[in-house]
């Protein structure tokens, strides 16, 4: 079974994201992943998660591009 991790999640189509007919790791900033504020934790939950797609929802202008590359 595929394996998706999805950032922001609280709110929008993030929360229709979360019932997609796969394994989701859902993350938003309410659950304490906020990208400004806590960059090096977010990464490492995506890098450790092993999932095979990434959909990044999280808005965060300052992190959107640095995420997808670090990823």
């Amino acid at each position: 079974m595929k394996k998706v991790y999805i950032t922001g999640t609280s709110r929008g189509i993030g929360t229709e994201l979360k019932s997609l007919p796969f394994e989701v790791i859902a993350t938003s900033r309410v659950d304490g992943y906020d990208i400004d504020k806590n960059y090096d934790k977010v990464l490492s939950s995506i890098i450790q998660s092993d999932s095979d797609v990434f959909i990044n929802n999280a808005y965060a202008p300052k992190y959107q591009t640095k995420l997808l590359i670090d990823v």
